[in-house]
Order: structure tokens, then C-alpha cells, then sequence
């Protein structure tokens, strides 16, 4: 059976928004620990550049870049620092749910701004896309009044939004697209690196903790949702674009209801049954109208 370029893409915009979606399952318990924001983000990210520096020192992978490439690779690393930093703080003042479920407004803005910035043919099966995983969204927060939600949460996450929709369109839309999804995710972080260290010294100080579930928490965001998903991400991009793999992350907040039910017993409600479900139809009509798109393609 032949794996389709498609296949691929759809695949890895799965993958990377389920591993994003389990940021919260690591980050908090380090909070907990005494750990503030940037010093979670900065361990998160020094794990995820060491290990992938010792996968490209084995496979003795070349990892230049062209001086085109260098403004854009500082821009994405810097709009996916500013993603993590907002985000994260809106974990640690506001309900998890709500915060991944506001994170989700990223799909709207990439697909605005590549219609109206870089005159992308909107979809239909987009455009339902995005309206049923915003309905299914919607379904997962909180509604009993008794939901976390402040002001400082809201626009953190709003932020967070905006940064990583950018973060997207420049790994679509710049010289940058070229480069292996590795390499990528490792200047990234690389940047953010250097952004956390900069905080942290005219800010805030180093927290430090050799307890095996701090290591555990630190080596797993490092893994899941920093290599795997960024690298992911970019694969994603390359295959099918940045408006479909941004859709596709409506499995984010579905990532974080599962995780809440399965590991903290948290109770599966009828509306976070049809979040899930909504969202989930909308994933299949994103892939299924992508394929008839490219089919019609080929076929004139």
C-alpha cells in the first residue's frame, strides 16, 4: 500500500497536536514543585536541544543554515517562545481546560491570514472545519461556573494564539520550509533557550530539583511535546499546508479532556462527549475534503 503525501501530512498534524495537548500533564506537577515559568519552559527546552544534539552528533546529520534562513529561524523561534511563555502562565492562573480551549482560536488566524495575506483558495470542507472544531471546543469548557477564568489567563492564552499561528505561517511561507523538521525544531528551541536564560538572569533565578519526578516531567515535555510535536508540526506543514494542520490541532483540548479523564479520574461528561465528537468529525471532513481537492487537481 502506497502512503500518500497527504496521508503523511494528516498523520503527522495528528501526532503533533496530541503530544502538545499533554503539556499541562507535565507542567503542572512542576509548579507544584516550586518551579515558576521559565524555569519549567527552560529546562523543557535544554532537554529537547541536548537530545536532539546528540541524535545529529551520532548520525553526524549537517545542521547549517544559509543566511537567508537566519532572520527567519530567529522570528520562529521567537513567536514559539512567546507561545510557550503565555501559555504556560495561563496554565498556572487559570483551569487548564480553559486554556487549551482558547488556544485553539490559532487555526482561525492562520487560515485569515493566508487568505487574505497570501490569497490561499479557501475551502468548504475548511470552512466547516473550522466551525465544527470551534462548536466541539466550545463543548469542552467548563459552563457550571465554577471554571478558573480571569482576565491575565484569557489574554495569555489569546497570545499564545497569535504567536503560534505566525510561528506556522513563517515555517510555510519563508526559506526556512526547506530545512529538515529536526533541524528546525532545534534552532527553535535554541532561540527560546537564550530568551529563558535572558529572563531568568535580569528577572527571576534558576530553580533546580533532583527528584526523579521532576526529571520524569522535564525529560517528557523535552520528548513529547517539544521534540515530537514540533518536529511533527513542521513535517505537517511541508505535506498539506499550514491551515489544514492548524484545523487538525483541534485534537489539542480533546488530548487534555482524555488525559483528565484517564489518569486524574475526572468524570466524562455528555458535553465533553460531543466536543470530542464534533471535533472529531471535523478532523475527518478536513482530511476528506483535502483529498478530493487534490484529486480534482490531478485530474486537470
Amino acid at each position: 500500500m502506497k502512503i500518500t503525501t497527504n496521508f503523511k501530512g494528516y498523520f503527522f498534524a495528528c501526532l503533533a497536536a496530541t503530544t502538545y495537548g499533554l503539556n499541562p500533564l507535565f507542567a503542572l506537577p512542576l509548579y507544584r514543585l516550586g518551579f515558576d515559568v521559565d524555569n519549567v519552559l527552560l529546562w523543557r527546552y535544554f532537554y529537547a536541544v541536548l537530545i536532539l544534539g546528540i541524535f545529529f552528533a551520532v548520525t553526524r546529520r549537517p545542521v547549517g543554515l544559509a543566511k537567508r534562513q537566519i532572520i527567519p529561524m530567529i522570528s520562529c523561534g521567537i513567536c514559539m517562545t512567546i507561545s510557550s511563555i503565555t501559555l504556560y502562565r495561563a496554565f498556572s492562573v487559570m483551569d487548564v481546560s480553559i486554556s487549551v480551549t482558547l488556544l485553539f482560536v490559532y487555526p482561525i488566524i492562520v487560515a485569515l491570514v493566508n487568505v487574505i495575506g497570501f490569497h490561499e483558495k479557501i475551502r468548504l470542507s475548511t470552512v466547516l472545519g473550522v466551525i465544527l472544531s470551534l462548536l466541539g471546543v466550545i463543548a469542552l469548557c467548563k459552563s457550571d461556573g465554577q471554571a478558573n477564568v480571569n482576565l491575565e489567563g484569557i489574554v495569555c492564552s489569546i497570545l499564545s494564539a497569535f504567536a503560534y499561528a505566525f510561528y506556522m505561517i513563517i515555517v510555510r511561507e519563508t526559506s526556512i520550509k526547506t530545512l529538515p523538521s529536526s533541524v528546525l525544531t532545534f534552532y527553535c528551541l535554541g532561540v527560546g533557550i537564550l530568551i529563558f536564560l535572558f529572563r531568568i538572569i535580569v528577572w527571576g533565578s534558576f530553580h533546580f530539583s533532583f527528584t526523579w519526578m521532576a526529571w520524569g516531567c522535564q525529560l517528557a515535555m523535552a520528548i513529547l511535546p517539544s521534540i515530537v510535536s514540533l518536529t511533527a508540526t513542521n513535517l505537517a506543514i511541508g505535506y498539506i499546508g499550514s491551515t489544514p494542520t492548524a484545523i487538525l490541532g483541534a485534537l489539542e483540548p480533546v488530548t487534555g479532556i482524555l488525559v483528565g479523564v484517564i489518569i486524574f479520574d475526572e468524570a466524562l461528561t455528555l458535553r465533553f462527549v460531543t466536543g470530542i465528537v464534533l471535533i472529531l468529525v471535523a478532523v475527518l471532513i478536513v482530511i476528506v475534503g483535502g483529498n478530493k481537492e487534490n484529486k480534482k487537481e490531478l485530474e486537470t
